[in-house]
């Protein structure tokens, strides 16, 4: 059930030699979020773990997760590869 605020963690494990400074949020539609801030680098990354797959796709749409897995990390003719890693490290090298 959602709460009415947003819960923030701050005592995250982590080995003594990472000096990056984490915060972890608990939004008010549960969704956690870790958030990593190191101002050492001059990039900025995002990720996201979703913990559904095929078993998770309704009875009548079977097949649902691998066409939206297909959507995010192929793109289609009018949006090339948004979300695919390669895109990024072409754009740099």
């Amino acid at each position: 059930m959602a709460t009415n605020s947003i819960k923030r963690f701050e005592n995250i494990i982590k080995p003594n030699e990472d000096k990056r400074n984490y915060l972890g949020l608990k939004l008010t539609n549960d969704l956690k979020v870790i958030l990593v801030s190191d101002p050492e680098t001059d990039i900025s990354a995002a990720s996201l773990s979703v913990h559904v797959g095929s078993m998770s796709d309704p009875w009548e749409t079977q097949g649902l997760a691998h066409f939206l897995e297909h959507m995010l990390f192929m793109g289609t003719k009018k949006v090339c590869c948004p979300f695919k890693s390669n895109h990024i490290i072409d754009e740099r090298f």
